[in-house]
Parts: structure tokens; C-alpha cells; sequence
């Protein structure tokens, strides 16, 4: 076993209200989980120095999707404090999002390039989405007015990998699309719908 992924339950949650976490989607938070050393070793899977926020976007993404070797527990082992004051929470992200989204967004990009890499080959669920989930990064950035360049810069290396065009004419990759794209979000509790379409975008 590579990866042990614990469950967890929110401190305001009685536990019968618990919620057990795991996923063969994305997986970026740290909490939660437990690798064995040999594996990130032999994989050369590890945190990258120059990512300083949102880090574990690109960790947590490569190492979970970098085996099929998983085990999950039902015992909660990991008790998560769901504090609203906290940075990540307090209205409602977006001082936090602000300084971090780039990070964010290039963490995922270049886990996408280092699970093609270790792999040799890409699942098109994966990708897609991961690219569903910067698509709503990239507008929650355009509705708060931030720096879409530096996004861009960070977005337009993936048209530089040969599987890129692969996943594009994949039937596989927009059935996916289709069964979890949504047309929007709630940011500062308003909804907000999107001016530029998922394909349009991508």
C-alpha cells in the first residue's frame, strides 16, 4: 500500500454526521493522508521549493494519481477544525485566494506535466477534470479582477504537451466535461455566471 487515505469529520459535526474522504478525483488537500517514504522516493515525488502557497496542489495531486496502490479506513483518525476566522475562510477566501491562485494554478499544471512524465500515458477523466477545476480558478480570478496574464503564462504550457491535442479529440474527456461542468459559482455570496464558455476558454 502506497497511500492511506483517512477519513475525517468537521468539528462542529456529530459523528454521525461524519464525512469520509476519498476520492478518485482530484486530491490536493494534505490533511488526511499518510505515503510511504519508498514510493515518494522511487517516484521522486515531493514538494516543490518554489511554490510557497497552496503547495500541496501539486504534491497531493502526483502522489495520489501516481499509483493505483490505495487503501481507505472508515476509523476517523484525523479531526479537521472548520475555523471561520481562519485565512482560507474568512471573507470568504478571497483575501487569501487573491495571493494564492497563481500558485494554485500552477501547481495543478505542473502535476498534470509530472503525471504524464512518470506515466507515459494520461487518464482523460483526470485531466478534464482538473481543467474544469481552473476554468472556475480563472473566473473566480476574472470576477475579483486579478492578473489573467500571469495565468495565462502558467495555462498555455500545457498546449506544449503531446497529449494535450490527445485528450482534446477524446470522447472519453468530454463526457466528463459534460457530467460536471456548471455554468458558474457563488463568490461574496452573489452568483456569479461566466462571460467565456468552458470550450471557448479551454
Amino acid at each position: 500500500m502506497d497511500i492511506l487515505e483517512a477519513s475525517f469529520i468537521k468539528e462542529e459535526q456529530s459523528m454521525e454526521d461524519r464525512i469520509f474522504s476519498s476520492s478518485e478525483n482530484i486530491i490536493t488537500w494534505m490533511h488526511g493522508k499518510a505515503y510511504k517514504v519508498d514510493y515518494l522516493k522511487e517516484k521522486n515525488i515531493r514538494f516543490l521549493p518554489d511554490i510557497r502557497l497552496n503547495e500541496d496542489s501539486y504534491f497531493n495531486m502526483v502522489a495520489w494519481n501516481s499509483t493505483k496502490n490505495k487503501a481507505t479506513t472508515d476509523e476517523v483518525l484525523y479531526v479537521w477544525r472548520h475555523y471561520k476566522g481562519s485565512l482560507t475562510r474568512k471573507d470568504d477566501g478571497k483575501e487569501y485566494f487573491s495571493y494564492s491562485y497563481l500558485s494554485y494554478i500552477d501547481g495543478q499544471v505542473r502535476a498534470l506535466k509530472k503525471l504524464y512524465e512518470l506515466n507515459q500515458t494520461y487518464s482523460a477523466a483526470l485531466v478534464s477534470n482538473c481543467l474544469i477545476n481552473l476554468y472556475h480558478y480563472y473566473m473566480k480570478a476574472r470576477y475579483y479582477k486579478l492578473d489573467e496574464n500571469c495565468m495565462d503564462d502558467s495555462l498555455c504550457t500545457l498546449r506544449e504537451e503531446p497529449w494535450i491535442n490527445d485528450w482534446y479529440n477524446n470522447k472519453e474527456s468530454w463526457t466528463t466535461v459534460l457530467n460536471n461542468l456548471h455554468p458558474g459559482q457563488v463568490c461574496d455570496n452573489n452568483i456569479i455566471f461566466y462571460d467565456e464558455i468552458f470550450i471557448e476558454w479551454v
